[in-house]
């Protein structure tokens, strides 16, 4: 493979004529576009909602080690300021990443909440739940315009009737966190809802006489959907049931890191409350509700064709390909083709990360030390 000037200008064996700036040799070795994860909320003892623009570049030197070369910190739910607090934050961390040569892309910001459901809140707190508000998103762009995706309850009415003014604004809107039936989710589609945050959790469940939110994504072919597979969110039939409606062209993968991902197990601060961390999926201590995940995206890779009995290039796809789409990003990311960004991870044969290229200058390799908080 040949790149040059951080692009792709050839894919395939041997050395033909031709000028590039750097030669990877993968003999032996998988390699694949870069992973795009959608939902990151932190990892390694950083949280996107701290208010500290230093953990969006710890963050994003931790992510190639998993593969992933572009990624949306998420923003939850809470009170106006500290979202605001939060916004601001990345906003100077974006900048400072930029100047940053062994780090993931941020790709923009995913604002999940505050604009979703009692009903379905999860971990969010639900003192700080409200239904869209134009000033207050107008408040939000002043701060950060690199606002990517919007996660929503559609069943609420300003909500819904946001969508239009959102995906105008260049938004991907999400279903998420939400109470809708099935109609209401179609709806939401028709107004210009285009995906759903982390399909199963957060949402009304299928039923034979109202499929609610999950039998609108299962019955819907242009609705793609993030999932969380750790084998804790979603069971692993729940999974290969999503996979067997939707296909690797309806599904992206995502971690739903939180703070804690990369971590120990134990006991942990969280948005001012304490989560319990087995390794995998982190739950809040005493009411048990699941925030976030402890999952990375090779690890998602290898379980998505472990748990939905997937070919690798069907689960490469739903960590590339997908999320890239997605965002409207096919046409620069997500594949490995001449021209597009040079943003590679090389896999050895036990799926394992061994190299990740972020426009063709390695920002990992096996090996490196990245060090995290404990």
């Amino acid at each position: 493979m040949g790149v040059h000037r951080g692009r792709i200008v050839y894919v395939g064996p041997g050395r033909p004529s031709g000028r590039w700036e750097r030669e990877i040799d993968a003999n032996g070795m998988y390699v694949l576009p870069g992973f795009l994860d959608l939902q990151v909320n932190g990892s390694g003892g950083h949280d996107f909602m701290s208010g500290d623009s230093a953990a969006l570049v710890a963050v994003a030197a931790m992510l190639p080690r998993y593969g992933v070369t572009g990624f949306l910190a998420t923003v939850g739910t809470a009170a106006r300021p500290l979202i605001i607090q939060a916004l601001s934050a990345l906003a100077r961390g974006g900048e400072a990443l930029l100047a940053h040569r062994r780090a993931a892309a941020l790709l923009g910001i995913h604002l999940e909440g505050p604009y979703i459901s009692h009903e379905r809140k999860g971990a969010h707190d639900p003192a700080h739940i409200r239904p869209f508000d134009h000033a207050e998103w107008a408040e939000f762009l002043t701060v950060a315009r690199t606002i990517r995706m919007v996660t929503l309850a559609p069943e609420v009415p300003q909500n819904l009737q946001a969508i239009p003014h959102l995906v105008g604004s260049g938004v991907s809107v999400a279903v998420g966190h939400t109470d809708a039936t099935y109609e209401q989710t179609l709806a939401a589609v028709a107004a210009g809802a285009s995906c759903a945050t982390h399909a199963f959790n957060g949402m009304r469940g299928f039923h034979h006489r109202e499929p609610g939110v999950v039998g609108a994504l299962l019955a819907s072919d242009g609705l793609p959907c993030g999932i969380i597979a750790d084998g804790v969110h979603v069971h692993p039939a729940a999974l290969r049931v999503l996979f067997r409606a939707k296909g690797p062209d309806g599904i992206y993968l995502v971690t739903d890191a939180s703070s804690v991902a990369g971590l120990a197990a134990g006991r942990y601060e969280w948005w001012g409350r304490q989560v319990d961390f087995d390794g995998v999926a982190p739950r809040l201590t005493g009411g048990g509700s699941l925030a976030g995940s402890g999952l990375d995206m090779n690890l998602a890779l290898r379980n998505a064709m472990r748990f939905m009995h997937t070919s690798l290039e069907e689960a490469v796809t739903m960590a590339t390909l997908t999320p890239a789409r997605v965002l409207g990003l096919a046409g620069d990311r997500g594949r490995l083709a001449i021209g597009l960004r040079a943003d590679l991870v090389l896999l050895n044969q036990d799926l394992r990360v061994v190299q990740t290229l972020v426009a063709g200058e390695s920002v990992y390799e096996q090996g490196d030390c990245i060090p995290v908080e404990e």
